[in-house]
């Protein structure tokens, strides 16, 4: 805000200095080599290619915590590097067995959240026609991470999606003509009462005050309707307000 639109972009004190690095594999590609000095975080790009600025958003949200700790991170001689794995389209996943990495942010994606049926022919595929075989190491991912006391998962909007089926507690509905299709926007969102009791969305809902409203950008063509008696406990901190 001080500096200019065009600082963080061009001028950014963690690219300049080496202190903050973004490696998108190419197809085929092996990982960079391991540095004990080198925090290394994964983004799982879900887009199957397509341009989106939401994984532009989480490579940028990366590197403005590292521009925010650049002063404590360059005294420790440590630098942050974030690997983006094209998971759906190239079929990368990070090994479940490689510890390297303690943050994964999953994004979000076009089609069905269940890639056999992206035939590309539905109109709820969005034009995806896509081998499904990256989800079996994907949900083998997601279980080695909740297995570890040191990593922690991120799943945005597609992976959350992903996330339900994975543990098998929702089931993606397509949204029809009598929830007004798409939703997508800038929307409100309620907080449940779970949230209020959270470690981490308790204080959020302090801020927000009794109504607990929040806006949220919204670009979805699936409600995730909870199983009843689902295999595996979860705290639903956060509502659509239909």
């Amino acid at each position: 805000r001080t500096r200019g639109v065009s600082y963080c972009g061009a001028d950014c004190t963690a690219l300049k200095s080496g202190i903050f690095e973004h490696v998108r594999l190419a197809p085929g590609a092996s990982l960079p080599e391991r540095d004990p000095r080198i925090l290394d975080v994964a983004i799982l790009d879900m887009n199957h290619g397509w341009p989106n600025v939401g994984h532009e958003g989480v490579a940028s949200a990366f590197q403005d915590a590292t521009c925010e700790l650049s002063i404590p991170l360059a005294a420790a001689g440590v630098t942050v590097r974030a690997i983006s794995f094209d998971v759906r389209r190239a079929l990368q996943i990070p090994d479940a067995r490689d510890d390297r990495f303690t943050i994964y942010v999953g994004t979000g994606g076009p089609g069905h959240i269940d890639p056999r049926l992206n035939d590309g022919s539905d109109p709820r595929a969005q034009g995806v026609v896509e081998d499904p075989s990256w989800e079996a190491p994907l949900f083998r991912l997601f279980d080695a991470i909740t297995e570890r006391d040191d990593a922690s998962l991120l799943a945005v909007c597609h992976t959350f999606g992903l996330m339900c089926r994975w543990l098998d507690i929702a089931d993606p509905v397509a949204r029809g003509p009598e929830k007004g299709g798409k939703s997508e926007g800038v929307l409100d969102n309620l907080l449940t009462e779970s949230a209020r009791e959270h470690p981490l969305f308790a204080a959020f809902a302090r801020r927000l005050g009794p109504p607990g409203r929040l806006r949220v950008l919204d670009s979805r063509l699936y409600d995730l309707i909870p199983k009843a008696g689902a295999p595996r406990r979860v705290a639903i901190m956060a509502t659509e307000t239909l």
